[in-house]
């Protein structure tokens, strides 16, 4: 009897092995797909992240070549405002030493043979030629305040990070929160200079704008390019 009873419990035994053996066997299958699918998503976020690690980079450098392309016209601007500004005092440096010798002149008597008509007249034309400097140097566009300059480095910074261009009222809604502006100040300055700033007019009808366009960083690489 005691035979009889493993010989019936066995095959059950059996069974119950099997079914686990086979439950065991879906159940590492199933956590091998899920292991592969995470190795895939890892991958797939690892080459993600490594490509806008690239992009980081490739955004960083053109921006900081185009900062040092914005210094270096900055600093050409520095440097013609500065040989402006050397070219006016020494114009006036000038000036002052012609009156202080027409003054030195005019305490001594007329040389003989000359008339006081005809000495005017040598005076005259070099009068002309120092108000024409004077004029020159003044209606340039580069002889600037302190305020103009300031102005022209926040517009140039401000244009730089909206390369589609800003109408005046835009920039001067900049521009009035870090200095006292008027939007004709603001218009007028941007007029001035045209080597750095363009307008462009965008839209039709009722929509139609005007953009100022930050242009030196153009200007210049056309320039430098062969």
């Amino acid at each position: 009897m005691d035979f009889s009873d493993d010989e019936d419990s066995s095959p059950a035994k059996k069974r119950k092995t099997g079914a686990h053996s086979v439950s065991d066997s879906i159940e590492s299958q199933k956590l091998k797909e899920e292991n592969d699918a995470l190795k895939c998503q890892m991958e797939a976020f690892k080459n993600e992240v490594d490509m806008v690690r690239q992009e980081w980079r490739t955004d960083v450098e053109d921006k900081d070549k185009q900062i040092k392309a914005l210094q270096n016209a900055l600093q050409g601007m520095q440097q013609q405002l500065i040989a402006h500004r050397a070219a006016a005092s020494r114009l006036e440096l000038e000036r002052e030493e012609k009156k202080s010798e027409r003054k030195e002149d005019s305490g001594k008597p007329p040389e003989e043979g000359k008339s006081s008509t005809e000495e005017k007249e040598e005076e005259t034309p070099s009068a002309k030629l120092s108000t024409k400097e004077d004029i020159t140097v003044s209606s340039s566009g580069l002889t600037l305040t302190d305020k103009e300059a300031k102005l022209i480095g926040l517009i140039c910074c401000f244009l730089h990070v909206h390369p589609h261009g800003a109408t005046v009222d835009y920039l001067w809604s900049y521009l009035r929160q870090i200095l006292p502006v008027r939007t004709r100040e603001v218009e007028d300055l941007l007029e001035k200079m045209p080597s750095i700033f363009d307008q462009e007019i965008i839209g039709v009808g009722a929509a139609i704008e005007r953009r100022w366009i930050f242009t030196a960083l153009k200007r210049g690489a056309a320039l430098s390019s062969p």
